[in-house]
């Protein structure tokens, strides 16, 4: 702040003994002279200014110089003038100015890096990745999966986090290395990426903790603050739609709010667009209104903003598509925005019309079923376009998803809770003809985990017949006994992570989200 008087950073050592620092910048070069004597108010000010801060002991401090450069001789002189000055004035020695240059810092590193920086061999690769990647596409998740990894200990194969202490530290460690991921993502102002690495990285710290049972409040800090950077970056992304909506709006005075914020989502021509153009569109529709929940609970940036958001986002937005079963949880987080806002039974019905497109797809044996929530949304258009893409990989080329769903269980019984009795039976034949897939991880704190070597894929198959009151009991059951508990306390985290890693939506986490989201219950209470 303008009154810091030359302090930038102020602490207590080891020994309960005040310090103070004062940074000065200068990678791949000097601390020159000129610049030493520019400087020089401040480091009168930074030594012979007691430090007054609550918490801090009111006694002598340390100061030290601190810069990312080298040092030219005459500078070091020049400190040593200062300090005979500190000497003569009546300071006590240990109140000299210190200097702390590149060499330390490099020496430092050598000895204490791997405290600091809790990564191996192959996590640092996968770092490096991401440090050339052109930070406009969506950001690897799976480069940060590895290097999660291993900061947080949690491969598979045996634990090696000793105590509390150690996995809070390996926590700051990991939130380092994922703010030096997002560089390029960062300059290219790629909110998505951002919010997509924050997101994971809180997924990665409660499953650490939930692994080695120890209280996540030891990483409340870092989880506030990453926490703030999705908040933020959902924000800039509702900010760059507007934008792009009052620079079209001059040009185009007779086109609807629908008609100008899909307009927005383009990128580039129109006609060049058409293939990415529905999936950015879902996708931008469901991060803008899980940003809405937040801002409706914790509060809109400032005063004006819901109404300025309410004038450029139509709810519900017209022509999503379901391109896979990866596209449910974002088409979830839109239909619960529409029924917050709109009390008939539209969004209900629109609830039916999804579960009943997934399952008459399942059911048909003249296609190949919905995509699984495995694959993404450039995995299945590359298997739409192959005759045009003919070199790039088809995953989905001997893939056959007839008669299983890994997301129908879960949308039914969203479906039941809306006592719709008549659309619930409407369905049956088709959802008591196929199985049920859902992946049980070995361990709870796998759950969060983008790929988990270990676990089962359990398949259901319903009774040809069920009694109605059976059925409403499974869909008010809301206990996710497979799911770390603190990970169940942020819904926006857990609803994000969920759009991010589709496969991870199961019954138990959709009918969560859904008791935590979609306004609608017309059953008894929850069964918790």
């Amino acid at each position: 702040m303008p009154i810091e008087f030359g302090k930038d950073i102020i602490a207590i050592d080891s020994n309960g003994q005040p310090v103070a620092f004062q940074l000065k910048g200068n990678p791949g070069s000097r601390l020159t002279l000129n610049q030493f004597r520019e400087i020089s108010p401040q480091l009168n000010e930074l030594v012979t200014q007691k430090i007054v801060y609550p918490g801090v002991p009111h006694k002598p401090h340390h100061s030290y110089l601190v810069t990312n450069g080298e040092v030219e001789e005459e500078v070091q002189r020049a400190i040593d003038d200062f300090n005979r000055n500190l000497d003569d004035m009546g300071f006590a020695p240990k109140q000299r100015l210190g200097i702390i240059a590149r060499g330390e810092f490099l020496n430092w590193l050598s000895v204490y890096g791997a405290k600091i920086w809790p990564i191996e061999i192959y996590p640092m690769n996968a770092l490096l990745a991401l440090l050339v990647a052109d930070g406009e596409d969506f950001y690897p998740l799976q480069n940060l999966d590895s290097m999660l990894r291993g900061a947080l200990g949690l491969d598979e194969s045996s634990p090696s986090v000793k105590n509390a202490s150690e996995l809070k530290r390996r926590v700051f460690g990991a939130a380092v290395m994922t703010a030096v991921s997002l560089t390029n993502f960062d300059a290219k102002q790629n909110h998505f990426a951002a919010a997509s690495a924050w997101t994971l990285f809180i997924i990665y710290v409660h499953c650490a903790f939930d692994r080695y049972k120890f209280s996540v409040k030891a990483a409340q800090q870092a989880l506030q603050i990453a926490r703030g950077a999705i908040w933020a970056s959902l924000g800039q992304i509702f900010n760059d739609v507007a934008g792009r909506i009052d620079q079209l709006s001059p040009n185009h005075p007779d086109a609807d709010q629908t008609v100008l914020y899909k307009m927005a989502t383009l990128e580039g021509a129109g006609l060049h667009d058409f293939v990415a153009f529905k999936g950015r569109l879902l996708l931008v529709s469901s991060l803008l209104s899980l940003y809405w929940f937040w801002c409706e609970e914790e509060g809109w940036l400032n005063e004006g903003k819901k109404e300025e958001f309410e004038r450029i986002f139509p709810v519900p937005v017209s022509g999503l598509e379901l391109w896979g079963e990866g596209a449910v949880p974002q088409i979830l987080m839109h239909l619960s925005h529409w029924r917050e806002v709109d009390a008939t039974q539209n969004p209900n019905i629109l609830l039916s019309q999804l579960l009943g497109m997934i399952l008459r797809n399942s059911t048909n044996r003249a296609g190949n079923g919905i995509p699984s929530p495995y694959y993404s949304y450039e995995d299945v258009t590359r298997h739409k376009y192959v005759d045009l893409l003919p070199r790039q990989p088809d995953k989905l080329e001997r893939e056959d998803f007839r008669k299983t769903s890994f997301v129908a269980e879960g949308i039914y019984h969203l479906l039941v809770r809306t006592n719709l009795k008549t659309y619930c039976k409407g369905h049956w034949p088709f959802f008591s003809d196929m199985l049920s897939n859902e992946f049980k991880p070995e361990k709870r704190w796998q759950f969060g985990l983008l790929k988990c070597r270990r676990g089962k894929t359990i398949q259901r198959q319903q009774p040809a017949s069920k009694n109605w009151e059976d059925f409403k009991l499974e869909a008010r059951a809301i206990s996710c006994p497979g799911i770390p508990p603190s990970m169940l306390d942020d819904r926006f985290v857990l609803a994000l992570f969920s759009i991010l890693a589709p496969h991870r939506l199961t019954p138990e986490l959709t009918r969560y989200l859904g008791y935590r989201f979609f306004d609608v219950w017309f059953l008894e209470p929850p069964i918790e």
